[in-house]
């Protein structure tokens, strides 16, 4: 058993100096500038930028989830109120689309990437889909 956590941890260490050879700026993604670089899309992508790429993806589609889970919230106590919502996706629209949307706003609004990544994301996604 011991061994086997042992050969996990080396693979682990090879993997993070592979990806941490790479030339991306940035470990984390904090602000609208770390999500940019993250969610940058290439024809040939490589370890590091798929690893980022992916990480880009989950945080778009945490912040949706989190905002359904409060509409969840909301509706179970009926405290069901759209303005309490920053937007609103319907259930069709795919987690592809949300990542294109994000990345739209990202190129259009350079001015905005000091902020926050949740608050871009967020920003991005009232913008295209706004509560009604």
């Amino acid at each position: 058993m011991t061994a086997r956590y042992s050969v996990g941890f080396v693979l682990l260490l090879v993997v993070t100096n592979l990806c941490h050879g790479q030339t991306a700026t940035y470990s984390s993604i904090e602000d609208g500038n770390s999500l940019a670089e993250f969610c940058k899309e290439s024809p040939k992508p490589t370890a590091s930028e798929t690893l980022h790429w992916g990480m880009c993806a989950g945080y778009i589609v945490g912040v949706k989830d989190a905002e359904d889970t409060t509409k969840i919230s909301l509706k179970a106590a009926n405290m069901e109120d759209k303005r309490s919502l920053k937007f609103c996706v319907d259930q069709r629209v795919t987690n592809g689309q949300l990542i294109d949307v994000v990345n739209k706003f990202l190129k259009d609004h350079p001015e905005l990437l000091h902020l926050s990544a949740a608050m871009i994301i967020q920003g991005a996604l009232a913008h295209s889909f706004p509560c009604k």
